[in-house]
């Protein structure tokens, strides 16, 4: 109804993050440019805490968006609630989509640990950064899947990280890193 009165060529208010519908009051144009920096200068972890909505989702997706497919492999993981194993799994299978294990038997974390590694290293020598955003975070209550996030840190060459991780979640996260 309201397209047809504004001449929209589409529902601008979906409950989607689509980036193109950003609003960037000043919170969000502060956390856009926190986010990206820590990307940009590779500083291993960043964190976003916010009540439901706000728009974390979406300002991780215009960072993904506008960082560059050429430049950086990245992983979304939108619903972390998975064991250790299936997380590494999943951010293997985004960073280099292949083929792997199904077993339980053969999704073990040290041969997964050992594949993100070598993927993480190839993508360096590429010239690619890699990205792992995981939203949704304050959900975990497994306080093993916070060390495997934080473990998956020590992923470093001589003098960068590997990788940089965002953690998105509502505020309750907050006590949950500390």
């Amino acid at each position: 109804m309201y397209e047809k009165y504004w001449n929209l060529k589409e529902k601008p208010f979906q409950n989607t993050p689509d980036p193109r519908f950003l609003y960037l009051s000043p919170q969000h144009e502060d956390a856009l440019m926190k986010l990206t920096y820590v990307v940009a200068q590779n500083l291993g972890c960043g964190m976003l805490t916010g009540v439901f909505g706000c728009g974390k989702t979406l300002l991780a997706r215009v960072i993904l968006r506008d960082l560059g497919i050429q430049k950086f492999c990245t992983a979304f993981i939108s619903n972390p609630l998975m064991t250790a194993p299936e997380l590494i799994r999943s951010i293997v299978r985004s960073l280099n989509p292949q083929e792997l294990p199904e077993k339980g038997t053969e999704l073990l974390v040290d041969p997964l640990l050992e594949k993100m590694y070598n993927i993480l290293l190839d993508n360096m020598r590429e010239g690619r950064e890699n990205l792992i955003v995981v939203d949704e975070v304050h959900t975990i209550e497994d306080m093993r899947f916070f060390e495997q996030l934080r473990l998956i840190l020590n992923f470093q060459h001589e003098d960068k990280f590997l990788l940089t991780l965002l953690l998105l979640g509502q505020p309750e996260l907050k006590g949950k890193i500390d």
